[in-house]
Order: C-alpha cells, then sequence, then structure tokens
C-alpha cells in the first residue's frame, strides 16, 4: 500500500497532501512534485504495473493540478513560503 501524508506550513497555513518521497503502491509509483507553472504541490504517477500482462510503464512526472510537466521533485518546503512543512500524519492509504 501507499501512503500520502498531510503537511501544513506553520508559517501561512498552507496544506499539502502528498507523499514526499517515492512511494510504491500494489499498481503505481508516485513521486511528490512541485509545479513551477501553478505552485502547487501533488502526488505524480511516475510508473504504472499491470499484472494482468506482466507490464510496466514508465510515466514522465506531471503537475496532477495542471498537468503541467514543468515540475521539479518537492523537496518538502512550503510552496507559498519556501520553509520546512510539518508533516502531520498518514492522510490516505492508497492503491
Amino acid at each position: 500500500m501507499g501512503t500520502s501524508h498531510r503537511y501544513e506550513c506553520a508559517k501561512c497555513k498552507k496544506q499539502v497532501i502528498a507523499s514526499l518521497t517515492e512511494t510504491e503502491g500494489m499498481s503505481s509509483r508516485v513521486l511528490a512534485v512541485k509545479c513551477n507553472d501553478c505552485g502547487e504541490v501533488s502526488d505524480s504517477v511516475i510508473e504504472q504495473h499491470f499484472d494482468w500482462n506482466d507490464e510496466t510503464v514508465k510515466n514522465e512526472p506531471i503537475c496532477e493540478e495542471c498537468r503541467s510537466k514543468n515540475v521539479v521533485r518537492w523537496d518538502g518546503k512550503c510552496p507559498k513560503c519556501n520553509v520546512i512543512m510539518v508533516n502531520k500524519g498518514m492522510e490516505m492509504l492508497w492503491d
């Protein structure tokens, strides 16, 4: 099972739900990315596994908010304030 956590900025109170590191579930692997276009943080599906045909598909990271490919690996900093966000705990199990 993959996990996503809720992060909160102590300065501006912005919240982000993401994995922070590459996380793998049963059928996909995600990477938390920050979009250089819209400024949002999201988990991007970078790999999908299809057991029924034993296939793995690799995807280019994209912003799940605006679909831009202009993304970088998220470093845990608030996209608004640029301070390290506080992990408030697991938000969801997926896959």
